[in-house]
């Protein structure tokens, strides 16, 4: 056996060892990032702003309001509408491509162009997970 301080010798050399050593690049976290304009994503609108807001179909209908913005895994986007009821009572989420949306930047007002009510009160229910 060897005596204490050997086996405090020994890990800590490893210890040592492991950190002067290079890391593989996926432990490095080497990764190309993308850097885009600010002045492109200044034009957009912040999910924050539009979470309420009213959505209407292409006859200027008020269909319902955007419940939430949800990004899956791929970085897809989706809006979670609150569509039907009366009031914000008896509504249902449906969700929906994000790309779906035409948002005018100017009166703030969202579109889904060429939907109806009745895709949308048919369109399965969105339930959030818990």
């Amino acid at each position: 056996m060897y005596p204490r301080e050997c086996g405090c010798l020994i890990r800590a050399s490893v210890l040592i060892a492991l950190m002067l050593s290079p890391l593989p690049s996926a432990l490095a976290g080497a990764q190309t990032v993308q850097v885009v304009d600010a002045a492109v994503v200044g034009r957009g609108v912040r999910a924050s702003e539009l979470i309420g807001s009213t959505v209407r179909i292409d006859r200027d209908e008020r269909i319902g309001s955007i419940d939430d913005i949800i990004i899956d895994e791929k970085g897809q986007l989706y809006a979670i509408l609150e569509v039907g009821g009366f009031l914000g009572l008896g509504g249902r989420r449906v969700a929906l491509p994000y790309s779906n949306l035409k948002i005018d930047s100017t009166s703030g007002t969202v579109i889904i162009p060429g939907a109806s009510k009745e895709q949308l009160e048919k369109a399965p229910v969105y339930e959030y997970r818990k």
